[in-house]
């Protein structure tokens, strides 16, 4: 025996559904408009973009001050990157490509002709001053960046990292990853010699 399924008469759509089609998907895109809002508010809080505050090269050192690395000599501030051409080197005691690095760092400073100060980031500070009295202390002033805020709006994303910075305070140029002898000659140098006019057997 076949069965027949009755459905009943088939509802045209009226203009009052018409009307409604597109105030449905005003309320829609307006929803998905401010989900979208929140979740962009809710990803910068978490901080998985970088802030624009952060500092690139052409950009002013941003303000900030540290206190010291090593107990009775000087931390380092906005204030000292201003005035004169200097080397900032992002370093920490636990960093493997930090102690491959500050040999050549010693170096830089032995030579005398541009201040090297030292930004040390997420460190206990009397691991940060052991390292500096073992492997030698090249840095002017070092000040300690213990919750790395200071790096962050400096731009740094991973260490070590060395920052050229220009006399009005300015970041000229960065180095990602450990300073090699190669890299400080081809890309640091000729840097340092057109700032400080110096011949190129200087520098």
């Amino acid at each position: 025996m076949k069965v027949i399924a009755f459905h009943g008469p088939r509802r045209r759509a009226s203009a009052s559904d018409a009307r409604e089609r597109p105030i449905f998907s005003f309320r829609l895109a307006a929803l998905l408009l401010t989900a979208g809002l929140v979740l962009g508010a809710l990803f910068d809080e978490l901080a998985l973009k970088p802030p624009a505050e952060r500092a690139r090269v052409g950009h002013a050192v941003p303000a900030f001050s540290t206190p010291p690395v090593v107990k009775g000599q000087h931390g380092l501030a906005t204030g000292d990157l201003q005035g004169a051409v200097s080397l900032v080197n992002v370093f920490a005691s636990w960093c493997a490509d930090c102690r491959a690095e500050h040999a050549l760092i010693m170096r830089i400073a032995a030579r005398g002709y541009v201040p090297v100060h030292g930004l040390n980031y997420k460190d206990e500070p009397d691991a940060a001053a052991r390292w500096l009295r073992t492997l030698g202390n090249p840095y002017v002033r070092a000040g300690s960046d213990r919750s790395g805020e200071v790096a962050a709006l400096l731009g740094v994303r991973d260490l070590p990292e060395t920052l050229l910075i220009g006399p009005r305070g300015r970041i000229i140029y960065r180095h990602r990853g450990p300073l090699t002898r190669e890299a400080f000659r081809d890309s640091v140098s000729p840097l340092l010699r057109s700032l400080l006019e110096l011949d190129e057997g200087d520098y």
